[in-house]
């Protein structure tokens, strides 16, 4: 799973020319946190979301058939 971090680091590869992340209490940490905050909803709202969910199917047998998979 991708980081907050690597997607700051690799914001700032593209955009400032540098390997490393602004400091954390920076106005461009902040501003690009907002931006990826806003690109995940806008992915949230326009886009099928169930592709984030697995199925699972399982070979379970139980005397009442009532099977519960948390």
């Amino acid at each position: 799973m991708i980081t907050l971090e690597e997607i700051q680091a690799r914001i700032a590869a593209l955009i400032d020319q540098d390997s490393q992340a602004p400091d954390q209490t920076s106005e461009d940490w902040l501003l690009r946190r907002r931006y990826v905050n806003m690109a995940q909803d806008e992915w949230g709202e326009l886009y099928d979301w169930r592709v984030l969910y697995k199925e699972y199917n399982t070979m379970t047998s139980t005397p009442t058939s009532n099977i519960t998979v948390a």
